[in-house]
């Protein structure tokens, strides 16, 4: 994750600027697929949901 932007450093003093950028990254090397802004307005996303089991 480092390699990809996230500052981990000491919680006191950890940036959150470029977090957006750094889950692109993140992103792009998990999948191998390169993402940018310009391509979010036309992408199609696909999900789906689960119920939870009932409890007890």
């Amino acid at each position: 994750m480092r390699g990809a932007g996230f500052d981990l450093g000491d919680s006191r003093d950890r940036s959150y600027e470029l977090h957006t950028e750094a889950a692109f990254a993140l992103a792009e090397r998990l999948t191998g697929v390169r993402l940018s802004s310009e391509v979010l307005p036309s992408a199609t996303f696909l999900c789906g949901t689960a119920a939870l089991p009932p409890r007890g």
